[in-house]
């Protein structure tokens, strides 16, 4: 894996209640910089109620970039998209089965020219995740599947590579955590909101307090909440979406890995190589119950952030018009155009992509 560190360019949604299960290298990295400092009290959490919260709840969703009647309606529809066979509440649905054309890894959606295992520029990762929000991508990869539903509930994707490609995103992060566990074979992604998951003040220890242990790590183990433990900010909703199927994760050859994207502590600097995560003992949990739930330590990829600061018009600005706030996770059974079979992430202005065959 080859990390690479660029100056960020400042332009510019998962628990066993519902059962999707959708069936459908190389690696680099790079990392955002930033100069500002923490952000003040306003946006100092992620929630709906906050400055800022109302965009996050929808992971990103903007209304007035991607043009639809019903929110509730576009959100269901999302999760069974691009797929041969998708399970919503145990049921067999029917979905899209159209043939699409072939096409190659690009970070530019008006080009044709491939762009293989390279590194894309923070300035190509700022104008190409944002185009892939406005729906750029939607005609190969399909409109992407969100990790939210309108509310604080957590919420996972889970699809197995075949031979359909698509796309998960997330956007307007600024305090939350957004995972991913991709292996050789499948993908589970999810959204958890900051103060929904950590209570308020936000605090990180102890891993061990029953909300968190309900709200987050309950989820990723697959085990039903049935008496939910009081919280200091809302309470507990029924998360959407499967926790991971082990089987997709802990064969010998699945070289599995753990995304968390998480924030930075306040005060910290992004540019730091040793800064400080707000919420490093209660990661490290959601790392090993990862780890008891498949079976097999996947590889942790922690990828530390600096949170938006809504209360800045600057910055307000670069909302899901840059790689700040982005996530976005893409398969395509043929993304050279010659049958290579290939993921990537982009993580705001981190990179990583794996070629399967």
């Amino acid at each position: 894996m080859l990390f690479k560190k660029l100056p960020l360019l400042l332009l510019v949604s998962f628990g066993a209640a519902s059962p999707w299960h959708l069936r459908e290298a190389e690696v680099s990295a790079l990392f955002a910089r930033q100069d500002e400092t923490d952000p003040p009290s306003c946006s100092t959490s992620c929630d709906i109620d906050t400055c800022g919260g109302g965009t996050c709840s929808v992971a990103g969703l903007s209304l007035n970039s991607r043009s639809v009647d019903d929110l509730g309606v576009l959100l269901e529809s999302l999760a069974f998209i691009n797929v041969t066979r998708a399970y919503g509440n145990g049921k067999e649905l029917h979905v899209d089965s159209r043939e699409l054309s072939k096409r190659i890894w690009r970070f530019d959606p008006a080009s044709n020219t491939p762009v293989g295992d390279t590194e894309p520029t923070t300035a190509e990762v700022d104008t190409y995740v944002p185009a892939v929000f406005n729906g750029r991508e939607d005609t190969y990869f399909g409109s992407p599947l969100f990790l939210s539903a309108g509310d604080e509930r957590a919420y996972s994707q889970q699809v197995e590579f075949g031979n359909r490609p698509f796309q998960i995103m997330t956007g307007g992060i600024h305090g939350c955590m957004t995972v991913m566990l991709v292996s050789n074979r499948a993908v589970w992604a999810a959204h958890f909101w900051e103060s929904y998951s950590h209570g308020k003040p936000n605090l990180d220890t102890p891993a061990t307090e029953p909300a968190f242990v309900d709200r987050v790590l309950k989820f990723i183990k697959g085990e039903e909440v049935k008496n939910a433990a009081p919280s200091t900010y809302k309470p507990y909703i029924t998360p959407t979406g499967p926790a991971p199927n082990p089987d997709w994760f802990n064969g010998d050859n699945d070289e599995t890995q753990l995304f968390i994207s998480t924030p930075i502590a306040d005060g910290q600097k992004l540019e730091n190589p040793n800064a400080k995560l707000k919420y490093p003992t209660r990661v490290t949990a959601m790392e090993s119950e990862f780890r008891r739930r498949i079976g097999k330590k996947p590889k942790a990829v922690r990828i530390p952030y600096m949170r938006l600061d809504y209360s800045k018009p600057a910055e307000k600005a670069l909302e899901n018009r840059s790689n700040r706030g982005m996530h976005l996770f893409q398969y395509d059974p043929d993304s050279d155009g010659k049958g290579k079979r290939s993921w990537r992430i982009f993580m705001e202005a981190r990179y990583t992509v794996k070629n399967l065959s």
